[in-house]
C-alpha cells in the first residue's frame, strides 16, 4: 500500500488547518487536512493488519472537542466474517478502573461519599482477615493501590472470573486476604476497587454499575457502554481471538454480567469512548456544556501516589483515581490500559495538548498494534520532526521479524502439547463431576461428543492430558494454562483434584 510522506512544514500546514477549522474557518481545507491525517493513520494501520498482529481493531482520536479520526480494521468475529466497525462493542478490562474513580469523585464533590471514610464504616458487617486494621483503610487507598490489603485470594478470583458470588459471598471470603506483603506501598492490583464496589454497594445502595450509569454514561450519552453483557446485541460485540502458528484462533467469551466488576468490568464502543475522552480533556465539558463538575475531574487525574515505571512507549510516574499519570516523550499523558483473555483496550490523552486516542482490540496479544498506532497520531499530532522515520518500512520489517518469532514459539509449544501422551488410566467419566474449593467455588468437569471439558462459571476450557500416569489434566480456565492433579484413592472415580495447591473435593449429588 503507498505511504504517504509528510515533511515538517506540510505536517505545520494541516494541523494549522485543522485549527482554523476548529474556529470557524474554511471547512473545506478543515476536511482535507482531516483526511490527510486519516489517509496516515489508517495506511499505517493497514501495513499493521497484514503482518496479521490483530484480528481486528477499532480506533479514535480526539483533539479539544473534535473527534479527528475514527476506524475500525479487520474482523470482529471471523467465522460470521462481520467486520470491525464504530459501533462494534469490545470488552476494556482494567480501563474500567478510570470510570470507577471518576464516579467516586463525582460522589465526594457534591458531599456524598468522602474518600477518606475508612472500610470499618464503609463495610462494617465485612469480615476483614485478622491482620488487616479495616479503620485504617480509607475509599481512597483502595482506588490509588495503598490498601495493603493481598489481591491473591477468593474475592478478586471470584469477581474476576468465575463470577460465582453474592456480596455476602465475598464480605465473608475476604478473611483469607491478609496483608500484602509490601504493606499499603503502591501495588497494582484488582482487589482495591472489587472493595470498593462492594462499598458502593452498602453506601449507596445500588451496585457500582448503577452508579456508573448515572454518574456518566446517561449524562454523557454513552449508549453502549455497559457493566452488562446481556444488555448488548451479541452480532454487535467483538469476538476474542489468540494469536495462533498461522493466523488466529476464536476463544471462548468469558464474560457474563456475574464477572464484571469494578476494577474491569465495561464494555464499550470508540464512539463512546470519543465522549470519554473529550469530557476527560475539558474537564467535565463538551460543546461548552459542563456535564460533569470538573472538580471531580482534578481530583481523579492528580498524582496521589510515585512511581518509576515503563509501559510500551507510556512512562508512569504516578496514579490517580483509576488513572496512570506520566508522560510520553516530554508531554505530560494520562492513560490506562487493559488486558484478558482475547481483548485488549489502549485509552489515553494529553490534558495539555488536549488530545486523546482510544484503541479496542479483540485479542490479548495486542498492546504491540495498539502501542504504534497510538504514537503515529500523537506524534502526527505533535508535528514531531522526522515521523516517517520512526515508521518506515524498517519498522514493519522489525514488527514483521518480532510476529513470526512469537508464531514460532507458539508453534513449538503447541507441537509440545501435541507430542504428551493423551492415554488415561481411568475413563474419561471417571474424572466427570462437579468438585468444590471453600475460597474458590466449584469447577465441573463433563465428557461431551467423547472430550473432556470444563466449566467454572461462565469461564469454560478443553481438557488436555499433561501427564496421564500421574493423572494430571491441562486446563486454561482463566486464558493460560493450568495443571490439575486428580486423586483416585481407592475409588474408581476421582474423589478430589488439586489446582495451585488447592483441593478441590468432589460435591456429592
Amino acid at each position: 500500500m503507498q505511504s504517504f510522506q509528510f515533511t515538517r512544514r506540510s505536517m505545520q500546514f494541516v494541523f494549522s488547518m485543522i485549527l482554523i477549522g476548529s474556529l470557524g474557518g474554511s471547512p473545506v481545507a478543515a476536511q482535507q487536512a482531516n483526511k490527510k491525517f486519516a489517509d496516515r493513520l489508517n495506511s499505517y494501520a493497514n501495513e499493521l493488519m497484514a503482518l496479521e498482529m490483530v484480528p481486528g481493531a477499532a480506533m479514535v482520536v480526539v483533539q479539544g472537542d473534535k473527534t479527528v479520526f475514527q476506524a475500525g480494521f479487520g474482523m470482529a468475529d471471523i467465522g460470521a466474517k462481520r467486520k470491525v466497525t464504530k459501533d462494534t462493542v469490545f470488552y476494556i478490562a482494567s480501563s474500567t478502573k478510570s470510570f470507577t474513580g471518576l464516579a467516586a469523585a463525582i460522589c465526594e464533590n457534591r458531599r456524598e461519599l468522602d474518600l477518606d471514610t475508612t472500610l470499618d464504616k464503609l463495610l462494617p458487617k465485612t469480615n476483614f482477615h485478622q491482620q488487616l486494621d479495616p479503620s485504617n483503610i480509607r475509599f481512597r487507598d483502595l482506588l490509588t493501590h495503598t490498601h495493603g490489603i493481598n489481591n491473591n485470594g477468593p474475592v478478586s478470583f471470584r469477581s474476576a472470573y468465575s463470577g460465582q458470588h453474592t456480596d455476602e459471598i465475598l464480605k465473608d471470603l475476604m478473611r483469607f486476604h491478609g496483608v500484602a506483603a509490601n504493606g499499603k506501598k503502591y501495588r497494582y492490583s484488582n482487589i482495591g476497587y472489587n472493595v470498593a464496589g462492594l462499598a458502593i454497594q452498602n453506601k449507596f445502595g445500588i451496585s457500582w454499575k448503577e452508579l456508573l450509569k448515572r454518574e456518566i454514561f446517561d449524562p454523557l450519552k454513552m449508549n453502549s457502554t455497559t457493566g452488562y453483557v446481556s444488555k448488548i446485541d451479541r452480532n454487535r460485540l467483538a469476538m476474542p481471538y489468540s494469536i495462533e502458528p498461522n493466523g488466529f484462533k476464536r476463544t471462548h467469551y468469558a464474560k457474563s454480567d456475574a464477572n464484571m466488576h469494578a476494577a474491569g468490568g465495561l464494555v464499550t464502543t470508540t464512539s463512546d469512548l470519543a465522549q470519554w475522552l473529550k469530557v476527560n480533556i475539558n474537564r467535565g465539558k463538551i460543546d461548552g456544556k459542563q456535564l460533569i463538575a470538573e472538580a471531580a475531574f482534578q481530583n481523579a487525574h492528580r498524582s496521589y501516589i510515585k512511581q518509576d515505571s515503563q509501559y510500551m512507549s507510556f512512562s508512569r510516574t504516578g496514579y490517580g483515581l483509576g488513572w496512570q499519570t506520566g508522560s510520553y516523550g516530554k508531554e505530560e499523558m494520562i492513560h490506562h490500559f487493559g488486558g484478558f483473555s482475547g481483548f485488549h483496550c489502549h485509552i489515553s490523552f494529553m490534558p495539555k495538548k488536549k488530545i486523546g486516542v482510544a484503541i479496542l482490540i479483540n485479542t490479548s496479544a495486542g498492546a504491540r498494534f495498539a502501542d504504534q498506532m497510538a504514537r503515529l497520531a500523537y506524534d502526527l499530532l505533535l508535528e514531531k520532526p522526522e515521523v516517517e522515520k520512526q515508521y518506515s518500512k524498517q519498522t514493519i520489517e522489525k514488527l514483521s521479524s518480532q510476529m513470526a518469532k512469537l508464531r514460532k514459539r507458539i508453534k513449538a509449544d503447541r507441537d509440545r502439547r501435541a507430542a504428551r501422551s493423551q492415554v488415561l488410566p481411568h475413563p474419561k467419566k471417571a474424572y466427570s463431576g462437579t468438585f468444590r474449593n471453600e475460597q474458590f467455588g466449584d469447577v465441573t468437569f463433563k465428557v461431551v461428543n467423547g472430550k473432556l471439558e470444563s466449566t467454572m462459571g461462565p469461564l469454560w476450557s478443553a481438557v488436555e492430558v499433561f501427564d496421564g500416569k500421574r493423572n494430571m489434566l491441562r486446563v486454561e480456565l482463566t486464558g493460560s494454562g493450568q495443571v490439575v492433579q486428580f486423586d483416585f484413592g481407592d475409588g474408581e472415580q476421582a474423589k478430589s483434584f488439586r489446582l495451585l495447591g488447592l483441593v478441590f473435593e468432589r460435591v456429592k449429588k
